[in-house]
């Protein structure tokens, strides 16, 4: 999918992350098992694991999506990011095929 260029006022926002490379780094808190983990132990009724769905704002290269989704792919994952060459990469990892990440966007 892909985005209309950037409103003026936030073009020079978009090409600092773009210019700027970040480390992403998997954080195992926002794993889909542990968050319906913790809704349970509060009482919540959480969707099923195998069909959940995932949106993650900032995604950056998807690190925390590619590989829950590849351990689920039943689920529906969706990352957005403003910076274009993480998302790039991201969005390589998902056209080999190997993974079930049904859409990364681009603000």
């Amino acid at each position: 999918m892909s985005a209309a260029p950037p409103a003026p006022e936030t073009a020079d926002l978009v090409e600092a992350y773009n210019d700027i490379a970040y480390v992403s780094d998997p954080v195992p808190q926002c794993h889909p098992n542990r968050l319906a983990t913790i809704g349970r132990l509060l009482g919540l009724e959480t969707a099923p694991l195998a069909t959940c769905r995932v949106l993650e704002l900032a995604c950056g290269e998807g690190i925390n999506l590619v590989p829950p989704a590849a351990m689920l792919p039943q689920a529906s994952f969706v990352g957005v990011d403003i910076a274009t060459a993480p998302l790039a990469r991201a969005q390589r990892m998902v056209d080999d095929d190997t993974y079930c990440i049904d859409v990364l966007t681009q603000v």
